[in-house]
């Protein structure tokens, strides 16, 4: 619950917010949050290592003095780090840029070790604690929003600093709960540096599995902001936040899943990755047909943001293949331990999303045409994750593929020309895919029964 609040109340300010901001504001605070979602990743991997070594335990059986050594090393190693990034960007961003990278870094100086924290809580089943650790940094950001909705001439800088202010009190309140182990002594030098390497290399993998997960987005966006502008940058931004708020609730969904998942027989994960297929994917394709109703009523809200409109209709899709990719077929292909496979999946279509965005933006300089290459790389990512789970959980047939992309053909006429017959058409295909999905249903129950 503390998760999915505290993405909702992310996704409510960034859709209230162009409502009171000119998109020009509204581009580097989204420029703003883009630091600091790929920044708090630079964790080497201690935090998910630290997760996965303490699960299950009782807090009273936490070592502290190792925890609390690995962390003051952790801040180190971020402080180096980012001094690093610092030196190797500062010819590369622009002045004003500058400014909101420098305090994003301040941010993730406080939200890195906050996690940390949460992630003792999760593992030792502090379930309150972690929800309150969350809240409490988000509580302060949400109070700072609405002073600005009232007098938004306080300008971004304000709510920048509610942001940070939250980020301080977040840390402040998970120090306090966790003070057991921040009260311990210290390890020794080498055993503090020999247990932080361990946890390092236990999760590093989860980390770049996670961070290639959002890579083509992110590199997306970014190409499109250096080559068409801050405004662009948060256009685009604007139009994939409404786009992806189904994700909003399948996230929550997916990190309850994944456990629930490992507690079932393997014989069963066939039936019940082809159940989930059947609801997630028609759902998530018939969502599609709010896009309309969803681009009347950003026209309204934000009328300055003109191309956020059209990027949406163009855009999406995105959410679709977000739901089926980290919603679904992530999911089932940790639970196979093809995590490798899953982060060379990423990465590779990334690099094919970001290599066609690069193209269109710089040759072309078509914001839509760029735009549309996340939705490519996306397909492309979605494509192959699932023939890779298909052939790891043995699942006879081909995948739906054909149908999927007739959807899309549909609802791009839907959008673009003919929209009543472009809707008619994909309702008749959203059902076609139901029955085809329900066809694998049938044949992983069979085959569990034949097991």
């Amino acid at each position: 619950m503390g998760t999915f609040g505290y993405m909702l109340s992310l996704a409510a300010i960034n859709l209230v917010l162009p409502r009171y901001m000119s998109p020009v504001d509204f581009g580097f605070w989204q420029l703003f949050q883009f630091y600091v979602l790929y920044l708090g990743y630079i964790t080497f991997g201690y935090s998910d290592g630290l997760l996965l070594r303490t699960a299950g335990k009782s807090w009273s059986d936490l070592p502290a003095a190792e925890i609390k050594s690995g962390m003051v090393l952790l801040a180190v190693a971020e402080v180096a780090a980012f001094a690093l990034i610092l030196a190797i960007l500062s010819p590369l961003v622009s002045p004003e840029s500058w400014s909101y990278l420098l305090v994003a870094v301040l941010g993730v100086l406080f939200f890195v070790p906050r996690v940390t924290l949460t992630f003792l809580f999760q593992a030792t089943g502090r379930a309150q604690d972690v929800m309150t650790s969350m809240v409490a940094e988000r509580l302060v950001l949400l109070v700072a929003f609405l002073i600005y909705c009232f007098d938004p001439s306080l300008g971004l800088p304000f709510l920048i600093a509610g942001d940070i202010l939250g980020k301080v009190v977040g840390l402040c309140w998970s120090a306090f709960l966790a003070r057991s182990i921040l009260r311990a002594g210290f390890v020794s030098l080498t055993n503090a540096w020999l247990s932080f390497v361990a946890d390092c290399r236990a999760g590093v993998f989860v980390v770049l599995s996670n961070l290639t997960s959002l890579s083509l987005n992110g590199a997306v966006r970014a190409i499109i902001g250096s080559a068409l502008g801050v405004a662009a940058f948060g256009q685009i931004s604007l139009a994939l936040q409404v786009s992806t708020l189904l994700l909003v609730v399948i996230n929550a969904v997916a990190v309850a899943a994944y456990p629930n998942l490992r507690t079932q027989p393997s014989a069963e994960w066939p039936r019940i990755y082809a159940q989930l297929s059947r609801v997630l994917l028609p759902a998530g394709m018939a969502a599609l047909l709010l896009s309309i109703p969803l681009a009347e009523f950003m026209k309204w809200w934000s009328p300055e943001y003109t191309d956020a409109v059209t990027l949406l209709l163009l855009l999406m899709p995105v959410g679709y293949f977000e739901v089926k990719g980290r919603g679904l077929l992530s999911v089932f292909l940790k639970a196979v331990r093809a995590e490798k496979g899953l982060f060379v999946v990423n990465l590779l279509s990334a690099a094919a999303g970001a290599l066609l965005c690069a193209v269109l933006a710089f040759g072309v300089k078509s914001l839509e045409a760029a735009s549309m290459s996340l939705v490519f790389g996306l397909w492309l990512r979605s494509a192959v994750a699932e023939i890779l789970v298909r052939r790891r959980l043995e699942i006879a047939g081909r995948p739906p593929f054909v149908i999927e992309l007739a959807c899309l053909g549909a609802y791009y006429l839907m959008v673009t020309s003919l929209a009543l017959a472009g809707a008619a058409i994909l309702v008749v295909l959203v059902f076609l895919l139901t029955r085809r999905l329900s066809k694998d249903v049938d044949g992983a129950a069979r085959a569990t029964l034949g097991a």
